[in-house]
């Protein structure tokens, strides 16, 4: 392979000078190539794990993965861990706002999309911000 760079002259005409590529080093730039095509798309489909993202692109979804292991990722790796169970409780509130459910996890590093909690009040189906 030829790598040609481009250098302006006083002219306004370019200088072009190459070089050649050997396959040893074809090789490492489409490994690391083929890395960053599957951290994007690890990124891309929201910290998918390694068994999911292969399955899309067995099925042509995705492409210009192999059969390489990303390494684990600081939110997969919280996307993953075990939540603790509430209590159950039996009360029920009479009015809106007498009883409200709050997910107190946190501090989280990121924001909800309206930059605050979500909040589910008993007497309403939609998720408030």
């Amino acid at each position: 392979m030829i790598v040609m760079r481009g250098r302006k002259m006083k002219n306004s005409l370019y200088k072009m000078e190459g070089s050649v590529v050997t396959e040893e080093f074809d090789a490492a730039a489409a490994a690391q190539d083929q890395q960053e095509t599957h951290w994007l798309w690890h990124y891309h489909l929201g910290h998918m794990g390694d068994r999911k993202m292969k399955e899309l692109n067995k099925h042509g979804l995705i492409s210009n993965l192999d059969g390489s292991i990303l390494k684990i990722c600081e939110p997969y790796q919280m996307k993953k861990e075990r939540r603790v169970q509430f209590a159950s409780s039996s009360a029920r509130s009479e009015a809106p706002l007498e009883l409200v459910h709050i997910d107190v996890w946190g501090p989280a590093p990121i924001s909800g999309t309206s930059g605050g909690l979500d909040i589910q009040m008993e007497h309403s189906p939609k998720i408030s911000p």
